[in-house]
């Protein structure tokens, strides 16, 4: 059987506590979203629910300021503010 060297040894050692310190930072990480949930969670049903109810009302609106497909992609990717923008500058009524 071969013996490691003691770089072999020290190398192993490093890579060793570079996975504790990732377990401890990925542990600390999780803490913190575990924190954060109560607040993550009502936006993103807030953004669901905005971005579904701009959709519908982009599909069954009869004219836009500006092309449809422009107002579903600031709808979709444009966050939560994207929603509102559309009802606030999108629609002509």
């Amino acid at each position: 059987m071969v013996k490691p060297t003691n770089c072999e040894l020290r190398n192993i050692l490093l890579v060793i506590y570079k996975l504790e310190v990732d377990i401890m930072n990925l542990t600390a990480d999780l803490e913190l979203l575990k924190d954060l949930l109560p607040l993550i969670i009502p936006l993103v049903i807030l953004h669901l629910i905005l971005m579904t109810i701009a959709l519908i009302d982009i599909r069954k609106i009869e004219e836009t300021r500006g092309p449809k497909y422009i107002w579903v992609l600031i709808s979709i990717f444009v966050s939560t503010i994207g929603p509102i923008i559309y009802f606030l500058l999108g629609r002509r009524q």
